[in-house]
């Protein structure tokens, strides 16, 4: 029998590119005065949204875990732990603003012109994760494989100024299963490669509806977004080669590591429906007479009560890694080590992140 306790932490940078499209319903609205509901004019459309988050995040990990040695006598080992941790991470919206001209026909044949602005993005989050989990990993000479089932808890506060979000709460939970396989090819004076493969499921649900207020005018009131579950489906295939180095009783292994990540799930998708009443509030806006008609005109119905707009964001895809590290064992000391800095990079990807661990094993 044996034994090992162990931590790691872990902390980048890393900015992401997506594309959401938009599409409108307004099926569903209506405007109601004294006589009822009235159904306002149909607007459909769809519209495409190009955005950029950027990431500062960090974390740490500690586990324990017991290990049946060499069994049956054929050099394999079987290790159980139980581990948890915590993440934190700081997003902005850094995507810049937007000026074009949208051609209009015109009266008469005449050719006009729309100015459309779209301000700089002002989304910002942060996520506070405490995590548990069980894991296993078997080796056997060269040959090594791991699997992790972990439970995540996403506590996130979110300030978007343009929606009307201020330090708005949002609560989730995820679960995750992560495997992987590797085998080490010894080759002459001491160098190795080791290619591996992995998998990591990943499936996160949060409150049925987000509420918040989507414009800052007095005219109209919260509406929801109601976020699908968002599933992740992410492998990656790795080559690692390195050489082993001794020096008196500290024995090194310093490598570089090549991976390929791509993210197999489907499109995150939500619904926004816009709430406010039915007809606009007496304000300042309007006069106490005109709010006393029987019956309201047309023009003073809120025409977006009701009105709902799916999104669908694209995901990843597909990106690379680089690394560069070093594994050491002190001596008979039971003690372990490593390091490593990592580079991601690709269409809608790009980062960096550092990484340490120790573990002390008898």
């Amino acid at each position: 029998m044996g034994g090992g306790v162990w931590g790691r932490a872990v902390g980048g940078v890393v900015e992401t590119k997506s594309e959401t499209i938009g599409t409108v319903d307004t099926s569903q609205a209506r405007g109601s005065g004294s006589n009822g509901p009235a159904p306002v004019p149909p607007v459909t459309g769809t519209g495409t949204c190009k955005g950029e988050l950027k990431e500062t995040y960090g974390g740490y990990q500690f586990g324990f875990d017991l290990g049946a040695l060499n069994l049956g006598g054929t050099g394999g080992n079987l290790h159980f732990g139980v581990m948890a941790g915590y993440f934190d991470s700081r997003s902005r919206d850094v995507t810049g603003d937007l000026a074009y001209q949208k051609v209009l026909p015109g009266i008469g044949g005449v050719i006009d012109t729309l100015d459309i602005y779209s301000p700089a993005g002002g989304f910002r989050a942060e996520t506070q994760v405490p995590f548990l989990g069980l894991y296993s990993a078997f080796t056997q000479g060269n040959f090594v494989v791991d699997v992790q089932v972990r439970q995540d808890f996403y506590l996130m506060r979110m300030t978007d100024q343009l929606n009307g979000l201020s330090d708005q709460p949002q609560q989730a939970s995820g679960i995750s299963v992560l495997g992987n396989l590797a085998y080490k090819l010894p080759l002459p004076a001491d160098w190795f490669i080791e290619p591996s493969g992995g998998l990591i499921l990943l499936s996160r649900s949060g409150r049925p509806d987000q509420r918040a207020r989507f414009s800052n005018l007095p005219v109209l009131q919260p509406g929801t977004v109601t976020i699908d579950d968002i599933e992740s489906v992410m492998g990656r295939a790795s080559v690692r080669i390195g050489t082993t180095i001794k020096a008196g009783p500290i024995t090194s292994s310093p490598f570089v590591t090549g991976t390929v990540f791509h993210e197999f799930a489907k499109d995150a998708t939500a619904t926004s429906r816009i709430g406010g009443p039915e007809q606009y509030p007496c304000t300042l806006l309007f006069s106490q007479s005109l709010c006393n008609l029987q019956n309201v005109p047309s023009f003073f119905l809120n025409q977006y009560h009701n009105q709902i707009l799916s999104t669908s964001t694209s995901r990843v895809g597909t990106f690379y890694q680089v690394g560069l590290g070093s594994a050491a064992a002190f001596g008979n000391s039971g003690w372990l080590g490593y390091g490593r800095v990592d580079f991601k990079f690709g269409d809608n990807v790009e980062g960096w992140n550092l990484s340490a661990g120790l573990r002390y094993i008898w």
